[in-house]
C-alpha cells in the first residue's frame, strides 16, 4: 500500500513540474515545421515545506558565427532550505509546454546537486500529455538541510524574442528570499537594439541588464524583445546619419533600411527578415511606424518622397504590419483595398514616376496588384495590371529585386479559367419559331467552372433575354432571344437596339468591370450585334434571317494579330528576366496562358462560322425572298425529273408485244 501511495506521490510531482520558469523558442525552417525548444527551471508540485531561499540567474545572448541568429546561454543556481521533515522531492524542468512540443532536449543541459553532477531522466511524455519532453531527478532533502541546485544549457532564443517565466515561483514556499537576474546582450543595450524589456525596476550599465528582488513574490514574467544583432548592424550607421542630418532624404533612407527587400511585402519567416512575427509586443511596429512619420513629416509637400511614405505607411497600417501586402491566403478584400488605396496617393506617376525610387516603388505596388487582381477573379484586369507591372520593373528593378518572392502560392494559370481574346466562342444559332438560341461549346475549364458556380440558375431581367447553362453534355451556354412579341420592322430595330445596350450594361466589355459574376459571360457580346444584324422581318410579321451563316474570320484574325503581339511582348520580357522570380512567376505562366488562347483562337479560324438552323414546327419565321427563288427552282427541277420519268414509262407501256 505504501509503495501505491509513493508512486502517486510521484506522478504527482511529476506533473506538477509542468510549470516552467524559463521559456525559450526556436524556430525551424524546414519542410517539418515550426520546431520549439523550452527552458529550464526547477518548480514544485504538492504542498510542501521547501523554500527557495535564493536564485542567481544569468542569461547570456551571444551571436552564432555561421547562422547570425542569437544563442542563450543560461545558468541558474537555486538555494533550497527544507524547513519540514526529511524527505525526497522529485525535481524536473520540461521543454514543452501545451501544444508545443518537441521531442529533443537544448545542447549541453547539465543538472548538479550540491556541486556534482547527477543523472536525469529523458521523459518525452508527462502523464497528462501536456508536458514534455522532460529531464526528471531526485533530490533528497534532511529535515533543515539547506542545498544548492545548478542548471545550465545552451538554448535557441526565438529570433529576437526571451520569455523567461517568473510566475512559477510562488509554487515554493513563502516568498523568494532573493533574486539576481543578469541579462547579458552582444553590444550596448540602448533602444532600438533593446526594444523592450519587461518588468521594469531594471538597471542597464553598458550591454548587461540587472535586476534584484528581495521577498519576491512573482507576479510578471521577464519578457525580452531585442533586434537581431547583424539586423542593428546593418541599420545603425543610417539612424545615426538621419539623426544627425535631420534631412529628408537620409530619413527616407533609414526607413526603406528598416523594411525587407520589398518594402511593401513581409518580413517573411522564410527569409532574412524573419524576427519580425515572432514578436509579443508592438515595440517594433511602434518604433517604425515612428520612423515613418519623422521622415514623411520632413518631406516636400506632394513631392514623390512623401508619396512614396505614406504608401508605406498605408502597407503596415491599412493591411497587415508584419505582412504587408503580402497576405494573400484566399481572396482578401481588405488587402485589395489597401493596394488600391495606396497606389492612389501616386496619382498619374504611376504611369510616370517621377524619380527612381518613386518608380521601383510603384513597381512593388504594381505586383502586388496583379497578384491582388488574380485573387479576386479579375483575369483581364490582372493581365492588364501585368503589363503595367513588367514596363516598370524593367526600367526600375534590378536584378535582385527581380528575385524577391511577392506572394509565394501565386499560380496564374490556377486562377485563369477564360481565353483573354473572346472571339474563340463562334456560337451556332438555333431558330425556333420565333425564338433565336445562340448555343456556345464552352472549353472544359469554362465549363467546369460554370457547373461549379451553378450559372445555370442565371435569370435575367429582360424576358427577351436569357442565360441558361445546360447541365448534360454537351454542356452548352445558351442564350435565347425572344422575338414573339415583334410585330414589324420598327419593332425589330427596337428590339435589337434595346438588347444591345441592355447586354452591355449587364455583362460591360471593360476589362476593369469588378462584376466577376458578370465577367464570365464577356464572350457574348462579342458576335451579337452580328447575329442580331441577320435577323430580319418580312411585310406580314414574320421573323426571318438574312443569310444561313457569318463569317467571323475577320475578327478572329484581329483578335489573333493582338495575341501575337501580347506574345511578343512578353517573349522579350522572358528574355530580360530570365532564370528570375517574375520570369517564373509571372512571365512564363502567362506566356502558356496566351499559348492556350492562341489554340483556341487558330481552331475557331478553321471554324468561323455562325450557322443559323431552323429546327421544329416553323410557324412564324418567314422565308426570305431569295431564298423562296431558290425552293421554286428546285421544286421546277423536281417537277420536270418526275415528269420525264413518268412520260418514259408511259411511252414503254404503250410499245406493241
Amino acid at each position: 500500500m505504501k509503495r501505491l501511495i509513493n508512486l502517486v506521490v510521484a506522478f504527482t510531482i511529476l506533473f506538477s513540474l509542468a510549470l516552467p520558469l524559463f521559456v525559450a523558442w526556436e524556430n525551424t525552417f524546414a519542410d517539418s515545421g515550426p520546431v520549439y525548444v523550452y527552458g529550464v527551471n526547477v518548480t514544485p508540485y504538492q504542498e510542501n515545506n521547501v523554500r527557495l531561499v535564493k536564485e542567481t540567474l544569468s542569461i547570456e545572448l551571444n551571436e552564432d558565427k555561421d547562422t547570425h541568429w542569437s544563442k542563450a546561454y543560461v545558468y541558474a543556481k537555486f538555494v533550497f532550505t527544507n524547513a519540514g521533515e526529511k524527505t525526497i522531492i522529485k525535481m524536473g524542468f520540461p521543454f514543452g509546454a501545451g501544444k508545443d512540443i518537441v521531442g529533443t532536449l537544448p545542447e549541453d543541459a547539465v543538472v548538479k546537486v550540491e556541486g556534482k553532477e547527477v543523472k536525469t531522466t529523458h521523459i518525452e511524455e508527462a502523464p497528462s500529455n501536456t508536458y514534455g519532453p522532460w529531464l526528471i531527478f531526485d533530490v533528497p532533502f534532511n529535515k533543515g538541510e539547506t542545498k544548492t541546485i545548478e542548471v545550465s544549457y545552451v538554448g535557441i532564443p526565438r529570433r529576437g524574442h526571451f520569455v523567461y517565466i517568473l510566475e512559477t515561483g510562488r509554487y515554493w514556499k513563502g516568498p523568494l528570499g532573493t533574486l539576481d537576474i543578469s541579462i547579458k546582450l552582444p553590444i550596448e543595450a540602448k533602444y532600438p537594439y533593446l526594444l523592450s524589456l519587461k518588468p521594469g525596476g531594471y538597471t542597464i550599465k553598458g550591454n548587461e541588464a540587472t535586476y534584484h528582488f528581495t521577498n519576491f513574490e512573482p507576479s510578471e514574467n521577464i519578457q525580452i524583445e531585442f533586434l537581431p544583432t547583424w539586423y542593428y548592424k546593418q541599420i545603425e550607421p543610417l539612424k545615426a546619419k538621419s539623426e544627425k542630418t535631420n534631412s529628408a532624404s537620409d530619413w527616407l533612407n533609414y526607413v526603406l533600411a528598416l523594411l525587407p527587400k520589398n518594402p511593401f511585402g513581409p518580413f517573411q519567416h522564410l527569409s532574412e527578415e524573419g524576427f519580425v512575427e515572432l514578436y509579443e509586443t508592438d515595440a517594433f511596429k511602434n518604433y517604425l511606424l515612428n520612423v515613418i512619420n519623422k521622415a514623411l513629416n520632413l518631406q516636400e509637400e506632394g513631392s514623390p518622397e512623401q508619396k512614396v511614405l505614406a504608401a508605406l505607411r498605408d502597407a503596415r497600417e491599412n493591411a497587415s504590419f508584419i505582412y504587408g501586402f503580402g497576405d494573400f491566403y484566399g481572396t482578401n478584400t481588405s488587402i485589395s483595398y489597401a493596394i488600391d488605396s495606396a497606389l492612389s496617393r501616386f496619382g498619374e506617376d504611376v504611369k510616370n514616376p517621377k524619380s527612381e525610387v518613386e518608380g521601383k516603388l510603384i513597381a512593388y505596388l504594381m505586383e502586388y496588384k496583379v497578384c491582388s487582381s488574380f485573387e479576386d477573379d479579375l483575369f483581364f484586369k490582372g493581365i492588364q495590371d501585368l503589363k503595367v507591372f513588367l514596363r516598370l520593373a524593367d526600367t526600375y528593378f534590378s536584378k535582385s529585386d527581380l528575385d524577391v518572392l511577392p506572394y509565394i502560392s501565386l499560380n496564374i494559370n490556377s486562377y485563369i479559367n477564360e481565353p483573354i481574346f473572346m472571339e474563340c466562342f463562334v456560337p451556332e444559332v438555333k431558330v425556333i419559331n420565333s425564338n433565336f438560341s445562340i448555343r456556345y461549346n464552352l472549353p472544359y475549364s469554362i465549363q467546369n467552372m460554370l457547373i461549379k458556380g451553378n450559372y445555370g440558375e442565371f435569370k435575367s431581367e429582360n424576358p427577351a433575354f436569357q442565360i441558361s447553362f445546360e447541365k448534360l453534355p454537351p454542356y452548352n451556354l445558351v442564350v435565347d432571344i425572344d422575338f414573339s412579341s415583334v410585330k414589324n420592322k420598327d419593332e425589330l430595330i427596337m428590339r435589337k437596339n434595346n438588347l444591345i445596350s441592355f447586354v452591355h450594361f449587364m455583362i460591360p466589355t471593360d476589362i476593369y468591370d469588378l462584376d466577376t459574376y458578370s465577367s464570365q459571360f464577356k464572350f457574348i457580346n462579342i458576335y451579337l450585334e452580328d447575329i442580331l444584324n441577320n435577323i430580319t422581318i418580312d411585310d406580314k410579321g414574320k421573323i426571318s434571317y438574312e443569310k444561313h451563316s457569318i463569317d467571323c474570320a475577320p475578327k478572329i484574325e484581329e483578335a489573333l494579330s493582338s495575341l501575337n503581339g501580347e506574345i511578343e511582348m512578353l517573349m522579350n520580357y522572358r528574355n530580360k528576366f530570365g532564370d528570375t522570380v517574375v520570369e517564373r512567376i509571372f512571365v512564363e505562366p502567362t506566356l502558356g496562358y496566351l499559348s492556350n488562347s492562341k489554340e483556341l483562337l487558330l481552331y475557331a479560324k478553321n471554324n468561323s462560322l455562325i450557322k443559323f438552323k431552323v429546327e421544329g414546327p416553323q410557324s412564324n419565321i418567314a422565308i426570305s425572298q431569295g431564298n423562296l427563288v431558290i425552293l421554286l427552282l428546285i421544286t421546277l427541277f423536281v417537277f420536270f425529273v418526275v415528269l420525264i420519268v413518268l412520260l418514259i414509262k408511259m411511252k414503254e407501256v404503250k410499245k406493241p408485244l
